[in-house]
């Protein structure tokens, strides 16, 4: 049964870490077959009644959608040949 290597993503979301640079370590500290976990996703009502921790994910969801993270893992991906 296959499974992944390698696991990143946990930290804390009271944190003032930006999310660029929690990924930036995430991504440089992973081996091949590591998964990143994260719950990127929009506020609304109806998540805010569901889950107390909703501004992390409005982060995580800008970030993956940035050319800045496009550029991490260009440059991860560059970096293992």
């Amino acid at each position: 049964i296959a499974t992944n290597l390698g696991f990143a993503g946990v930290y804390d979301f009271s944190s003032r870490e930006a999310v660029s640079s929690l990924m930036d370590r995430f991504c440089r500290n992973a081996v091949d077959g590591t998964v990143i976990m994260c719950h990127p996703g929009f506020i609304d009502n109806p998540l805010r009644e569901a889950d107390s921790l909703v501004e992390p994910r409005r982060s995580e969801y800008d970030y993956l959608m940035s050319d800045a993270f496009r550029d991490l893992l260009d440059d991860a991906l560059a970096a293992r040949g």
